[in-house]
C-alpha cells in the first residue's frame, strides 16, 4: 500500500529541485526494491509488476534530464539515466528470471488459451525480450554481451548529453542580418552585441531554420550549415564508431546478420529484406518528384546565376523558401500571425474534443520546472472520468534537449495497479519554439504547428490507454507502429475546418482569410513531400549504417546525400554528430519507422470523422500495444493496410500526370461532355508541361511552339491543342508564367478548355 500513495503522490506533484546527489541516490534505492521483488517472483504477473514500479519511480528522470534548468541536476540525472538502463539491461541478463519464466510457462501445461488475451500476449512479449536480450548464452559469449551493452548503454547517454549541452554560435554581422523577419531580427539583435560588435546566432533549431530560410547573404548561411553539421564532431564521431563496432558483435552474438536485424525481429517490417524494399519502393516513387523539385529551385537561383546546375546545401531551404512564395503565394511570416501559441494549443484542443470525445481542464496554480510550462488534465466527455495528465514544456534555453525538433515522453504509464485500481498517465510535449516578447505572443511556423501535432498524437497515444499491463500501454507498441498516431495528427492540417479551429490573428482576432487557407494547405501538401524525401534518406541513411559491415559514417552520409538528395554536400560530413536517432537505443536501426508509419496513417486518414474517429480511439488509443498492430489496424479499417494512397501522393507531381496525360488529351474533343473534376485534372497536367517548358527554354517566345511539337510528337488530339493554343491564348500564358506559379497556369488551361468542350 505504501509504495501505492508514493505513485498518487508522483502523480499529482513531480519534484524537480535535488540536493547534489539526491538523484542518484533516489535511482539506488529504487534499484534496491526492485531486485527485492524480482528475487520474491512466482508468476510472470509479479515480474511484470515490479518491472512496472521501477520505472513508475524512475521514468520521470529520464524526463527531467531534457528539461531540468539546474545544470548540475540535469547532468545527475543523465547518469542517473545510465543506472536506470544499466538496471533493466541487467534484469533480462538474469538467469534466475529467465529461468523462473520458463517454468511459469511449463506451468500452464500448453492452456495459454485460458489466460486473457492481454496475458497471453504478456507472455509473448517477455519471451522476445529474454530472446534478444542474449540470456541463453553462457560462458564466455555471455560475459563479453554483458560487457558490451553496459559499454552500449554508457556511449548512449554521453552522445545525447553532448549534444543536449552544445551551445555552438556563430558572429553575425548587421548586414548579414539582411532578410530575415522583423520579429526574428529583434529576438537576434535583443541578445546584445558580442565584443567585436557582432550578433549571435546558435544552432539550435529554433534560430537555425529562420535564418537558413531568410538570411539573404549566402556567405553567412553557409556559416551557420558548417556550425550546425559540426556540433559535437569532435567527441561523437568516435562515439558512433564504437558503437558500431559494439552492436554489429551484439548482433552477431545474438545470431542476427546485424543491428537492423536484430531490432527489426518482432516488429512489423519483421526483417532488413522488408525494410530495404519499402524504402527502394518509396524512392522509385519520389525520385521524379524529387526531380522536378530541384528543377524548380534551380530555375530560381539560375536567375542571379544562369550557369547554376547544382543546389548546395545551405541554400535549398533558403531557395525553397522563394518557391512557397511564387508557386504557392505563401508568405511565412504572414501566416505566423495567425498562429499564436496559446490559439493553436486550444484549438488543438477544441479538434480533438470533436474527434474523441474527451475534454481538457488546464491545472492552475501549480510548481513547475520553468517560466511557461503548464499542466492539463483530459477528460472523458461522457463519464466526467479523468484519464490523465500531460504538461507542455514548449520554449528553447539552455540546456534543454536539443537533438530533435521535439519530443513526448512518457512519464508515468497507465496500468492495471495491484489494488485493482487504474494508473491514470502522465506525459508531457517539449518543444524548442521561440520566447513570447514583450507585447508580442511566441508566433508558430508552419513547421511548428505540423511538430506540435506530431507530438499531440503521441500525447493522447499515451493518455487514452486503457492497457492492462505496462508493457503495452500507450505507445509501447511494435517500434515500427509507434509513429502512427503522430503522422496521422500531420495530416490534420490539411482539414480546412482544422485551420480554422487553431488559427486567429493575434492582433485583431480575425480568422485566416480563405485565399490564405488555401495557399497554405497546397504549401503544406509540398512540404509534406519535402518532409517525406528527408525521410527517406535518413531512414536509408540509418539503415546502411546499421546493415552494412562497419562503413564510414561520414563518408557514406557523403554519398548518400548526393545520391538520394541530389545536392553535393562538401562540408556536412559531421552530421552524424547531432544525429542523435544513430543512437537512440530504440530508433538506431529503426528510423525507416517514420515513412513506414506514415503510409499506414495515410491509408487510415481517408474518412477519418465521427465514427472512424472514436473507433481510433478505442481501438489504437485504448488498447496500445495489447495487441499485434497488424490486427490493430484491422480492427480499424475492416481491411489489411494498403500504401496505395500513400504511394499516390507521390504520382500526383508530376508522375501520374505524365503517365496519364496522353490518355487524357486522347479522350476528350469538343464533341464529348467533360465534368469540371475531370477538366481540372487534364488541365493540371497541360499546365504542368508547359511550365517544365518555361523554365527549360531561355527565349520565352519559342515556348508555345515548343509546346505545340510536343504535343504532335507524342499524338495527342492536335485538332483540340491547335485550339486550345490560339495566339491570344499564348500570350495570356506567358505572363502568368513569370509568376511559376502551376496553380495560376492550371487556372488558365481550365478556362480555355472549358470554352472549347462542352460542358457536362
Amino acid at each position: 500500500m505504501k509504495g501505492l500513495v508514493v505513485f498518487y503522490c508522483l502523480f499529482f506533484f513531480l519534484p524537480y529541485e535535488f540536493e547534489p546527489g539526491e538523484i542518484i541516490t533516489e535511482v539506488q534505492k529504487a534499484i534496491t526494491q526492485a531486485k527485492n521483488e524480482l528475487n520474491q517472483v512466482n508468476t510472470l504477473q509479479d515480474m511484470e509488476t515490479a518491472m512496472a514500479d521501477f520505472s513508475q519511480r524512475t521514468n520521470r528522470f529520464l524526463f527531467l534530464k531534457d528539461v531540468l534548468v539546474n545544470t548540475q541536476s540535469r547532468h545527475e540525472a543523465s547518469e542517473a539515466e545510465k543506472l536506470i538502463r544499466q538496471f533493466k539491461a541487467e534484469v533480462l541478463l538474469r538467469k534466475d528470471l529467465f529461468q523462473a519464466f520458463e517454468t511459469f510457462k511449463r506451468n500452464l501445461k500448453g492452456d495459454v488459451s485460458a489466460l486473457d488475451v492481454e496475458d497471453q500476449r504478456l507472455i509473448a512479449i517477455w519471451e522476445l525480450k529474454f530472446k534478444k536480450s542474449g540470456v541463453q548464452l553462457v560462458g564466455e559469449e555471455f560475459q563479453e554481451l554483458c560487457r558490451l551493452r553496459s559499454e552500449l548503454i554508457e556511449l548512449e547517454a554521453e552522445f545525447s548529453k553532448n549534444i543536449n549541452d552544445n551551445v555552438d554560435t556563430i558572429e553575425v554581422s548587421e548586414a548579414e542580418l539582411e532578410g530575415l523577419p522583423k520579429s526574428f531580427r529583434h529576438r537576434i539583435q535583443s541578445q546584445g552585441k558580442t565584443a567585436s560588435g557582432n550578433y549571435l546566432v546558435s544552432t539550435r533549431l529554433s534560430e537555425y531554420i529562420p535564418f537558413m530560410e531568410n538570411a539573404a547573404l549566402e556567405t553567412a548561411r553557409k556559416r551557420l550549415y558548417e556550425a550546425r553539421m559540426n556540433r559535437e564532431a569532435s567527441r561523437n564521431i568516435p562515439i558512433l564508431r564504437r558503437a558500431q563496432e559494439i552492436k554489429l558483435r551484439i548482433a552477431r552474438l545474438l545470431g542476427y546478420e546485424n543491428w537492423v536485424a536484430y531490432q527489426t525481429d518482432g516488429l512489423m517490417a519483421q526483417s532488413p529484406q522488408r525494410v530495404h524494399t519499402f524504402l527502394t519502393i518509396v524512392q522509385s516513387r519520389l525520385k521524379e518528384w524529387h526531380e522536378h523539385s530541384q528543377e524548380m529551385l534551380l530555375a530560381i537561383k539560375r536567375e542571379k546565376d544562369p550557369t547554376a546546375s547544382t543546389i548546395k546545401p545551405w541554400e535549398k531551404d533558403y531557395l525553397t523558401r522563394q518557391l512557397f512564395e511564387r508557386q504557392f503565394h505563401f508568405y511565412p511570416e504572414t501566416v505566423q500571425e495567425y498562429f499564436p501559441e496559446e490559439r493553436v494549443v486550444e484549438g488543438t484542443f477544441k479538434v480533438c474534443s470533436r474527434l474523441f470525445g474527451i475534454e481538457f481542464r488546464e491545472v492552475q496554480k501549480i510548481d513547475v520546472w520553468a517560466t511557461g510550462v503548464k499542466r492539463y488534465q483530459v477528460i472523458d466527455s461522457a463519464t466526467q472520468y479523468h484519464l490523465g495528465d500531460f504538461y507542455t514544456d514548449l520554449y528553447a534555453r539552455e540546456g534543454k534537449f536539443q537533438y530533435a525538433e521535439a519530443e513526448a515522453p512518457e512519464i508515468i504509464k497507465g496500468r492495471v495497479l495491484p489494488d485493482g485500481s487504474y494508473q491514470r498517465p502522465l506525459a508531457a510535449i517539449v518543444m524548442n519554439l521561440a520566447e513570447p516578447q514583450k507585447q508580442m505572443p511566441s508566433l508558430l511556423s508552419l513547421d511548428d504547428v505540423q511538430t506540435f501535432f506530431h507530438e499531440f498524437g503521441h500525447v493522447l497515444h499515451e493518455i487514452l490507454t486503457e492497457a492492462k499491463h505496462a508493457s503495452f500501454s500507450g505507445m509501447t507498441t511494435e517500434m515500427d507502429f509507434l509513429e502512427v498516431s503522430s503522422q496521422l495528427f500531420e495530416y490534420f492540417l490539411l482539414d480546412p475546418s482544422v485551420l480554422d479551429d487553431i488559427s486567429e490573428h493575434f492582433i485583431s482576432g480575425k480568422k485566416m482569410p480563405e485565399v490564405l487557407k488555401k495557399n497554405l494547405i497546397e504549401a503544406y501538401r509540398f512540404q509534406m513531400h519535402v518532409y517525406e524525401m528527408q525521410l527517406l534518406f535518413l531512414s536509408l541513411f540509418d539503415f546502411e549504417v546499421h546493415s552494412e559491415h562497419l562503413p564510414d559514417i561520414q563518408d557514406l552520409y557523403l554519398r548518400l546525400h548526393e545520391k538520394i538528395l541530389q545536392i553535393p554536400d562538401i562540408v556536412g560530413k559531421n552530421f552524424p554528430a547531432g544525429f542523435g536517432y544513430l543512437m537512440d537505443p530504440q530508433y538506431a536501426g529503426t528510423f525507416y519507422t517514420y515513412l513506414w508509419d506514415r503510409a499506414i496513417a495515410r491509408d487510415i486518414i481517408n474518412d477519418f470523422s465521427g465514427p472512424r474517429a472514436k473507433l481510433y480511439r478505442k481501438v489504437i488509443f485504448r488498447q496500445g500495444g495489447a495487441k499485434p498492430a497488424p490486427e490493430l489496424i484491422r480492427e480499424v479499417l475492416g481491411r489489411e493496410v494498403s500504401y496505395d494512397p500513400f504511394f499516390r501522393d507521390f504520382l500526383g507531381v508530376p508522375e501520374r500526370r505524365r503517365a496519364s496525360l496522353q490518355a487524357a488529351i486522347e479522350k476528350f474533343n469538343p464533341a464529348v461532355s467533360i465534368p469540371d473534376t475531370e477538366l481540372k485534372e487534364v488541365s493540371e497536367q497541360l499546365a504542368e508541361k508547359y511550365l517544365e517548358n518555361w523554365k527549360r527554354f531561355s527565349d520565352r517566345s519559342t515556348v508555345g511552339e515548343v509546346f505545340r511539337g510536343t504535343a504532335r510528337k507524342e499524338q495527342w488530339d492536335i485538332k483540340l491543342i491547335e485550339k486550345v493554343l490560339d495566339r491570344p491564348f499564348l500570350e495570356e500564358l506567358k505572363t502568368v508564367s513569370r509568376k511559376f506559379s502551376l496553380q495560376d497556369i492550371s487556372e488558365c488551361f481550365f478556362r480555355q478548355l472549358r470554352k472549347n468542350i462542352k460542358s457536362v
